[in-house]
């Protein structure tokens, strides 16, 4: 990275694990990293402008422009399996066309949409933001994260407009949207989101959907010191 940019890169496929890096393993550093104006698309899963899915710490990296994928869609990470990510943020618009979070998730894919990451697993945000729009046909919708299981949020943001747009009631129970996560199992510290939320079913200005979760210590999951001011609308049956 160094600081370096990489501009106008266009990426169009029907793979699973698609960015400017497909995948990465324990081990893997990507820091001052910029994309700009990236136009990142695949009828696959696990779509991220810089990194598609894998392990990885992450800082000063960025992206601009539009990614777009089945399911697992992220700004900067479609897919991340632990790590952590500080001072990295988005403007890519996201779109998830994925029609069964469901399925998706039964099948290891990384299912949810996020304007910073898509799906995270285990991972560390601090001190991140996305702004871009985030789009999804069905599954967990959020600002900065689709999907944030057993990971931490602090001191990050999103600003961008939220909308799950499902019409399946079989999988209306998958439709989680929220300003800054979709569906969380994770804690979220001094953070917050100012963007629109509409979606079908669970809908909230922070989280669509926060599971209580004991840890083996004994502890459970939180939101603290975190705040949402968007407007929340749900057309579904629970909103």
């Amino acid at each position: 990275g160094l600081g370096h940019s990489i501009s106008n890169l266009t990426i169009a496929s029907t793979q699973n694990n698609v960015g400017l890096i497909g995948q990465s393993g324990s081990g893997t550093t990507l820091r001052d990293i910029g994309l700009t104006n990236a136009n990142i698309s695949s009828s696959g899963a696990n779509v991220g402008a810089l990194l598609g899915n894998g392990y990885a710490t992450l800082s000063g990296d960025y992206s601009t422009g539009q990614v777009t994928g089945d399911s697992g869609v992220g700004g900067l990470i479609g897919y991340l399996l632990g790590g952590t990510i500080s001072y990295d943020s988005s403007s890519a618009n996201v779109t998830s066309t994925e029609s069964t979070f469901f399925a998706d998730a039964n099948a290891g894919l990384g299912g949810g949409a996020g304007g910073l990451i898509g799906y995270d697993y285990g991972g560390t945000i601090s001190q991140s933001d996305a702004t871009g729009t985030v789009t999804s046909v069905n599954g967990p919708t959020g600002g900065l994260v689709g999907v944030s299981r057993a990971s931490s949020i602090n001191l990050s943001y999103a600003t961008g407009n939220v909308s799950e747009t499902t019409k399946n009631s079989i999988d209306s129970e998958w439709s989680y949207a929220g300003g800054l996560v979709g569906q969380s199992s994770g804690n979220i510290n001094s953070s917050f989101a100012t963007g629109d939320v509409s979606g079908y079913a669970q809908v909230g200005g922070l989280a669509g959907y926060q599971e209580g979760v004991f840890s083996a210590s004994g502890n459970i999951t939180f939101i603290k010191n975190s705040h949402a001011t968007g407007d929340v609308s749900s057309y579904g049956w629970n909103g």
